[in-house]
């Protein structure tokens, strides 16, 4: 009697028609960040067993993050997040979780921030994850708004009001909306991490304003010029003129300094205290060059950069490795956010679509602010530099959007195949 089971096995594989460049370079850009990080960290250990443990480490958060990757790309469905109860313990959960890290009160005196949770060996920090879920709130709450042949109509569309077309939005959106103004403030108030609610308002606003919705039209023009003009007021306030209006809404001391020493880098007065870390990060552009003084060779690392593994790695990695290699880590960047665009632009399903730009956009801001923050642009906000800087929570909320993302591009490229085929009988 033969009876042939089929083995289980593990299957790691991506699922049919996911974007192998993106793939590609996901996964180059956290190798080269996990060596980059090592050679960083290399002031913090006096033996190579210290060493060796960090880089398994990030051996262990790469395959981590790649597992749940492989995990949300060939599982994820948005049936997860439309059932209301999924939907609710889901949001309690994460309110929850933001919350914890209140709890350690020892990190605000190190960090000035309740951002993360120690667990000793490792650390996780909450607010990362909040970034992908609350794109998925927010891509299918408004990417999901039904559309009536009424709406259509121009003649009818001009006798709603804009505060009915505010009602009905809020009715159709109420839960999460207050979830992800929640999560908002317990990030930025509670956490006391001003430079990750920044972004994940920029995140969704990005969403909103990209939404397409008869009922949203008219919101969105309104919204976008106030948003405009909240970003005119934020860049007047970060002038010279505007610094003395910050201490009155309850700006810190050295929240002020950090956008007061972008005026006076070189002055001898900020130079060795506000401006230190930006004029070293500079300093170590420039003793890079084109090809860098080699691997493992940077000095700023030796506690002239503090946060060297993590906001100021791009120095490190342009003083080791030169300007070629900004540009081979920016042309990662820019591949990955255009074929994410690309793809938005060629879905028609409007949740899929804006998940898709959320996920562009993530990459994009964190981009544009670390970048701008250690070349003295901007301000320092500490924000990482994804995929690159250290840190297993970035990491992996990184790698469960790609998945996410992953997910959606391949049902595309499965549908588009099915749909050639069926042309050709």
């Amino acid at each position: 009697m033969n009876t042939n089971k089929k083995k289980k096995t593990l299957n790691i594989n991506m699922p049919i028609g996911y974007s192998k460049s993106i793939h590609a370079w996901i996964l180059l850009l956290s190798l080269f960040g996990s060596f980059m990080v090592a050679s960083a960290s290399m002031k913090t250990f006096t033996t190579n067993n210290g060493l060796m443990f960090l880089i398994a480490k990030q051996m262990v958060f790469i395959i981590a993050s790649y597992a749940g990757m492989v995990f949300f790309a060939k599982l994820f469905k948005w049936n997860w997040i439309r059932d209301k109860k999924i939907e609710l313990i889901s949001i309690a959960f994460m309110i929850i979780f933001l919350l914890i890290p209140r709890l350690n009160t020892s990190q605000f005196i190190r960090t000035g921030a309740y951002n993360w949770i120690d667990f000793k060996y490792f650390t996780i920090q909450p607010s990362e994850f909040s970034k992908p879920f609350i794109m998925l709130l927010v891509a299918n709450a408004l990417g999901g708004l039904s559309i009536y042949p009424w709406m259509k109509d121009r003649a009818i569309m001009k006798k709603v009001s804009f505060l009915d077309r505010l009602k009905q939005l809020f009715k159709n959106i109420r839960t999460p909306l207050i979830a992800v103004i929640v999560m908002i403030a317990i990030i930025a108030v509670v956490q006391k991490d001003f430079g990750t609610a920044m972004i994940i308002v920029l995140i969704s606003a990005s969403i909103f304003f990209l939404a397409q919705h008869p009922f949203l039209t008219q919101i969105q023009r309104v919204l976008f010029v106030l948003f405009i003009t909240i970003l005119g007021i934020g860049i007047f306030m970060m002038s010279p003129a505007g610094l003395e209006f910050l201490p009155k809404l309850g700006f810190k001391e050295f929240q002020i300094n950090r956008i007061r020493s972008l005026y006076n880098l070189f002055d001898k007065t900020t130079m060795y205290n506000e401006s230190m870390q930006q004029v070293r990060g500079l300093y170590a552009f420039a003793r890079g060059g084109l090809f860098g003084v080699g691997f493992g060779k940077s000095i700023q690392k030796y506690d002239y950069l503090p946060a060297a593994q993590t906001d100021y790695i791009l120095a490190i990695l342009v003083e080791e490795l030169g300007f070629v290699a900004f540009l081979i880590v920016t042309l990662g960047y820019v591949w990955i956010i255009f074929t994410l665009f690309k793809y938005a632009f060629k879905i028609n399903y409007q949740p899929s679509k804006l998940y898709l730009m959320g996920v562009a956009t993530y990459f994009f801001i964190h981009y544009l602010f670390n970048v701008g923050g250690t070349s003295a642009i901007l301000p320092l906000t500490g924000v990482p530099l994804l995929l690159i800087s250290s840190g297993g929570s970035s990491q992996l909320a990184v790698f469960i959007s790609i998945g996410i993302a992953q997910n959606l591009i391949a049902r595309y490229e499965q549908g588009r195949k099915k749909k050639e085929a069926l042309q050709k009988l």
